[in-house]
């Protein structure tokens, strides 16, 4: 392809700029010369951590690019498309006619890779989203939001200013757009003050059953007191005139 001729054009050793940093150039060049070498291989992975190491080393256009192109065979073209819109603003020095062009065909394939995920979050104010653990970006009013993602499985949590949140999965292919509708929770209602048994001590339940317990005897003992001691009032072996008898 196109773009690969113009990646290995540049991953020729270029000039230093004057105002780039670079504490390590020779670091930097013993990293690139690495990764050129293991994306010849297709150890992409590896290839990429290596153009990062040499880019935080020295700072070149040259390998801001392939790192952009490796990201892009990995199938990572948000971060492919970041890095080299970062060189069509000239954050690593003036580009020329061919390395402008390169540039820009790289962020038109990787605009092309991308899913589009389209979320709309019902319920809630001031919700943000985010998504795979990144950072949160807020809605807009009307509670939407299209977020460009790589192509795969992804995670999207919204949470609003109450601390809700919801938790939404989705999976996106190249080119393609997804739409995923999140709700959250509704408000918690206030608690409502529910009545709580007075818990009385067994001690008190005790002492409370005893004096039951005496006051009963005492009554009954009267009763059968003033029964023995009164009259009989029975209209048969009652009466108090009459003799006692015996068998």
């Amino acid at each position: 392809m196109r773009w690969i001729a113009v990646a290995l054009w540049l991953a020729l050793p270029a000039p230093a700029l004057a105002d780039a940093p670079c504490p390590d150039e020779a670091g930097a060049r013993e990293a690139f010369l690495e990764a050129r070498r293991l994306g010849e291989q297709r150890q992409l992975s590896a290839a990429r951590e290596a153009y990062e190491r040499s880019l935080e080393a020295c700072a070149r256009i040259p390998t801001a690019y392939n790192l952009a192109v490796v990201l892009l065979q990995l199938g990572e073209p948000v971060a492919a498309g970041a890095r080299a819109r970062t060189l069509l603003t000239g954050e690593l020095g003036a580009l020329d006619p061919a390395q402008r062009a390169a540039a820009e065909a790289i962020v038109v394939q990787a605009d092309g890779a991308m899913g589009t995920i389209q979320v709309a979050v019902q319920r809630g104010t001031e919700v943000s989203v985010a998504i795979d653990g990144g950072e949160s970006v807020p809605v807009r009013p009307d509670g939407t939001l299209a977020l460009r993602v790589d192509p795969g499985a992804h995670r999207v949590v919204a949470r609003d200013a109450d601390g809700r949140s919801v938790v939404g999965a989705t999976r996106v292919a190249s080119g393609a757009e997804v739409s995923l509708e999140l709700t959250l929770p509704p408000p918690l209602e206030p608690a409502s003050e529910a009545y709580v048994p007075v818990r009385r001590r067994p001690q008190l339940w005790f002492a409370v059953g005893a004096v039951v317990v005496v006051a009963v005897a005492l009554t009954v003992g009267l009763v059968v007191r003033r029964r023995n001691t009164s009259p009989v009032e029975d209209d048969v072996w009652g009466r108090a005139d009459l003799p006692l008898v015996s068998f």
